[in-house]
This record gives structure tokens, C-alpha cells and sequence, in this order.
């Protein structure tokens, strides 16, 4: 996690205009699908509504049952249209340091974006499609020189993290460039005509690790063929192994991870994953 995290929890700075919204919801979903091998398709953690401050202690209140936790290290469906930016924060280290697979089907707007960076491998599917737009204060604010030192230093700390995790610089710049009353969007079909597909779908560190456990990547444009000429049985068989591979070097990670943050309370000190002074329930939640 960035340094600047501290100087964020003390600004009201957002990428959403304000509404009424209560905040975030989660949800555990067991889906009724069955997968082209035949088997079920595992469940996930679904994190859907405007992100507001105090989301995240509730959501480390969530992931203290088993099935949330072990659902959530398949992987995180968001839908938001954003939020606060401190919450935002939270959560993309708790999805970066976790090794969460993230996805988004409807939209992940604004502040979300910053959640979906900090997932180590990322997808849009179907609709889904991702927005951006530069930081905006929650009041409205006619103090030019104000606003400047309020939002610079924040918006300079956040693109940092979005580079950090291997987002492409043209998006950033993109976010930086889009007025707070507009919003730039990105769908899965903008992406796959782009060089900057695969960049956008895993973080740095995570596939280069993929790349020594499980051989490169065999599909550099993941979901071009969607559109194209279908991969033949050879390559597709080639791309489910390198994908069942590859998750198994992220899931091996989340539970040391876990293991970690257990550690981390058990000693009385603060965890990412798990609420201060919660040890017996945390263990219960990892099978320990």
C-alpha cells in the first residue's frame, strides 16, 4: 500500500457526486450455473452500491463467516457507481495484498475503479464497463487555492497506485482529464481492440509470478475471440489449463495471506483483512 493512504483518511474527497445512498451492500451468491466441464461454478463475494466511509469495517465484519471469506478468495463482482476515495483505498489494498480476482458485469464507476485496480486479475464480462473521471470534493468548493491543496496531493497519490498496479499510463491520463461532472468509459469491446488489454487485466507482480509457475499467458488478448474466429480445441485447452493454473498460484497466495493477518492478531496487532481484538472468530472463519 502507498504512504499516502494517512493523508487520505483525513480529506472528504470523493469521485462521485453526493447522493442518498446508505452505503455499499454485500452479499455471498452461489450461482446455479453449471460450466462447459460440467462442473458448478463457485460462489463469490458481490459488493454492489455508492461506497461510503465505515464500508470497510463492515465488510471485514463479513468476510469473519466462512463461507463470505472463501468466497470472496474466488472472486469479487463489483457493481458501484463509486464513492469515497479513503474506502476505495481500503478496499484495493485488501484486494491487492489478498491476491482477489475481481470482475465487473453492470458498471464499475468513478472511485470503483480504484477497487477494481486492485484486484491481480481483472475482467469486465458482457456489459460491464469501467468509468473514469478526475477526484471531486464532497462541498462544493470556490476556494480555488483550497480545493488545489485539498485534491493535488490526493489525486497525485491515487494515479501513483493505479500505475503501481500496472493500469495503463493512458487511462490515468484519461481519468486525470475527464472533468468530475462528466465520465470516460471503458467496455470490454474498447479494451480487446486495444494493445492495453492484457495490462488492464492482471497487476504486475501477480502475472509475472503466473508467467514462472505456469508458462506465458497462450491468450495475449484475452476475449478477442468472442469476435474473432474461435480458438481452435488445441489452444483452448492450452488457455483453460494456463487459467486453472494460475489460479491456483493466486488462491495458494490468499491463504498465506490469511495466514498472515491471523498472525498479525494473535499478536494483538491491526490486520487488512479482519476487524482489531477478533482473533477467535477470524481463525474459526480461515478452519484454523
Amino acid at each position: 500500500m502507498l504512504k499516502p493512504l494517512a493523508a487520505l483518511l483525513c480529506a472528504g474527497v470523493m469521485l462521485l457526486t453526493p447522493s442518498l445512498s446508505c452505503g455499499a451492500e454485500f452479499r455471498r451468491v452461489e450461482p446455479d450455473t453449471t460450466l462447459p466441464n460440467g462442473s458448478k461454478m463457485n460462489s463469490y463475494v458481490d459488493i454492489e452500491g455508492e461506497i461510503q466511509p465505515g464500508d470497510f469495517n463492515k465488510f471485514r465484519e463479513f468476510l469473519l463467516n466462512t463461507d463470505n471469506l472463501y468466497s470472496f478468495l474466488n472472486f469479487v463482482l463489483l457493481t458501484s457507481p463509486g464513492g469515497d476515495v479513503v474506502e476505495a483505498m481500503k478496499f484495493a489494498n485488501l484486494f491487492d495484498r489478498g491476491f482477489i480476482k475481481v470482475s465487473v458485469a453492470v458498471k464499475c464507476y468513478s472511485s470503483c475503479f480504484i477497487m477494481f485496480a486492485g484486484g491481480v486479475d481483472r475482467s469486465l464480462i458482457g456489459i460491464g464497463t469501467l468509468g473514469v473521471h478526475r477526484i471531486s470534493t464532497r462541498e462544493l468548493q470556490l476556494d480555488i487555492q483550497r480545493a488545489k491543496a485539498q485534491i493535488s496531493p490526493i489525486a497525485s497519490d491515487v494515479s501513483a497506485y493505479l500505475l503501481q498496479q500496472g493500469i495503463p499510463r493512458v487511462l490515468v491520463d484519461k481519468m486525470n482529464e475527464t472533468p468530475a461532472s462528466r465520465l470516460f468509459r471503458i467496455d470490454h469491446e474498447s479494451l480487446t481492440d486495444s494493445t492495453i488489454a492484457a495490462a488492464v487485466r492482471y497487476s504486475p507482480i501477480f502475472i509475472d509470478t503466473v508467467d514462472r509457475a505456469c508458462g506465458r499467458d497462450p491468450d495475449p488478448f484475452p476475449g478477442k475471440y468472442i469476435r474473432e474466429a474461435p480458438r481452435d480445441s488445441q489452444t483452448m485447452a492450452a488457455i483453460g489449463e494456463w487459467v486453472r493454473c494460475s489460479n491456483k498460484v493466486r488462491l495458494r497466495n490468499s491463504y498465506r495471506f490469511l495466514l498472515a493477518e491471523l498472525a498479525m492478531l494473535k499478536a494483538g496487532k491491526s490486520s487488512v483483512a479482519f476487524p482489531d481484538g477478533q482473533y477467535e472468530r477470524a481463525r474459526k472463519s480461515i478452519g484454523e
